[in-house]
């Protein structure tokens, strides 16, 4: 996998469910040597947890592989908006 790029492993919380913060919502597969500089990294697998509460959105399904910096995933929360 190319270095900032992340893998979506699973999903832990199901598109439109309600979560809560730091509920786990998904895991996720990277190069760990994106977070430490190592020269001879491996892949590592995480676990994300919600940053807010309101109604998990799904933007790429288990298999893709997106820029780290990709909008993978939002928070709906009461009034309309997102996170």
């Amino acid at each position: 996998m190319d270095d900032y790029k992340v893998r979506i492993i699973r999903w832990l919380k199901n598109d439109g469910e309600f979560v809560r913060i730091d509920d786990l919502v998904c895991e996720i597969e990277m190069n760990e040597g994106q977070l430490f500089s190592e020269a001879k990294a491996k892949m590592k697998t995480f676990e994300l947890g919600a940053w807010d509460n309101g109604i998990l959105r799904h933007r790429a399904s288990p298999g893709d592989v997106v820029d780290i910096l990709y909008e993978f995933a939002v928070i709906e929360r009461p009034g309309g908006w997102h996170l």
